[in-house]
């Protein structure tokens, strides 16, 4: 049985997907390669957050084994 809180964790996490997929699907490709900020376009800048937020789906391997799940998912 799952916790609230980890309910709660996976449906922002659902939500925030479902966000970041519709936002990219309504976004021009051209877009991309225009600058968003002092250093980098907004493409270098999608890609950073993309692995900032893999990099936290992949904490949850973490999580798991602190609960004593022990098979490997990813």
């Amino acid at each position: 049985m799952k916790s609230r809180k980890m309910e709660q964790l996976l449906d922002g996490l659902n939500e925030t997907q479902r966000l970041i997929e519709q936002a990219l699907n309504v976004t021009p490709a051209e877009k991309f390669a225009e600058p968003f900020s002092d250093s980098s376009t907004l493409g270098e800048y999608v890609a950073g957050f993309y692995f900032h937020d893999t990099y936290h789906t992949g904490q949850t391997e973490q999580l798991r084994q602190l609960t004593g799940v022990n098979d490997k998912v990813i």
